[in-house]
């Protein structure tokens, strides 16, 4: 069995098409679809007298997913779609029906793509973080969709005890080469906690120096920051790392909690988002998606989890981030940053299982706008 590919215009995409022409994939058949939409709606049993057999006949699928031409959807074929797509993370309540081009297709357009990953050395290896390998299959997988053929490469990046002994690694370290303008694509997987080269790239995409402390009126005029545990010892010095302190204001108890060594937390000025799961592992936990195409074409795709599980996360919804890099046609520039918080939280009952969850409640791009940055398009 074959579909073909949904219609598009312009830069448009008709998402919902290609969405039902994977389903029909898994399915087997638009029979079988027709038959699996009907049973999300009504469950086992059997049409009353009057009703159709489907919800939605399978000629219409076919036309939603080769064409969308003809094809006439009412309110009830909408809710209909709703529930069955909703338990696969498409419900057409969270995803529009038409899309813009997305931004793993961006990543895809240049032909390769670098996966930049922390490690920590050890005794004859390097330490890589597994939540860092499982999203970086999930960007692989994301990108495998587009239809271009792309290049996956993969670059280490030492994290040392020490800020000095940190920056001395990266001193002509292939991965500190790919800075510059020119290379391929980049996926950046980890906080600067346990990526340096986060820090670098986060802090080029904004205009600021990298591993400095901004002053408090600094502070005061970035989009977010990070808001560690004084507990941990491997937090370097950044434009994007607040002291609990700061933001007692805004939540007196997020700060204490994390005075208290319970928690970390993403701030913003509108919100604080206090992050428990380390290191009980249970509760909410936050990261950020931050994309950007750089002068000469090529993005950045950055994911910033306050845990290894919400970088996991961001990495599952990054396709989600609302872009228009592809609007970005002067490449003497860089873009917008896109940006958006990511949110996932762990069942107190599954904290055992942690290391093993591959799946969590309310995953979700919590809020995400653009940024203008200094000589931004």
């Amino acid at each position: 069995m074959t579909t073909s590919k949904p219609a598009s215009h312009g830069h448009i995409e008709f998402r919902l098409g290609r969405v039902l022409g994977e389903r029909v994939k898994s399915e087997g058949s638009y029979a079988a679809l027709a038959r699996a939409i009907t049973r999300a709606s009504r469950g086992e049993r059997a049409p009353k007298e009057g009703e159709p057999a489907d919800l939605i006949d399978r000629r219409k699928l076919h036309s939603l997913v080769t064409s969308g031409k003809g094809a006439v959807l009412t309110i009830e074929d909408l809710h209909a779609l709703d529930r069955y797509l909703e338990r696969y993370g498409e419900g057409l309540a969270y995803r529009p029906l038409l899309q813009r081009p997305d931004l793993m297709e961006a990543l895809a357009d240049g032909g390769r793509v670098t996966f930049l990953l922390g490690s920590k050395p050890e005794l004859e290896r390097g330490s890589v973080s597994h939540w860092d390998v499982l999203a970086m299959a999930e960007i692989q997988r994301a990108v495998g969709r587009s239809e271009v053929s792309v290049r996956f490469d993969i670059e280490t990046v030492p994290l040392l005890s020490g800020l000095t002994e940190t920056q001395d690694a990266l001193e002509g370290h292939a991965a500190s080469n790919y800075l510059e303008e020119s290379g391929p694509s980049l996926v950046c997987l980890g906080s600067s906690r346990s990526n340096p080269l986060a820090e670098l790239m986060l802090a080029r995409m904004f205009d600021y120096p990298g591993f400095a402390t901004a002053s408090l009126a600094d502070r005061e005029n970035l989009p977010f920051g990070f808001v560690w545990n004084p507990s941990f010892s491997d937090v370097f010095p950044s434009y994007f790392h607040f002291p609990p302190d700061e933001i007692v204001a805004g939540n007196a108890r997020a700060a204490d909690e994390i005075r208290g060594g319970k928690a970390s937390a993403l701030w913003t000025p509108e919100k604080v988002y206090l992050d428990q799961v380390t290191p009980r592992q249970w509760g909410e936990t936050f990261g950020l998606c931050l994309a950007q195409r750089r002068r000469g074409g090529r993005v950045w795709l950055l994911l910033l989890g306050i845990t290894g599980a919400a970088t996991f996360v961001a990495a599952k919804l990054a396709n989600r981030l609302a872009t228009r890099l592809h609007d970005s046609t002067d490449e003497s520039r860089p873009s917008q940053v896109y940006w958006g918080i990511v949110r996932a939280s762990v069942a107190e009952e599954l904290k055992a299982n942690f290391f093993n969850l591959r799946q969590f409640e309310g995953e979700e791009i919590a809020t995400q706008e653009p940024i203008s940055v200094p000589g931004s398009d």
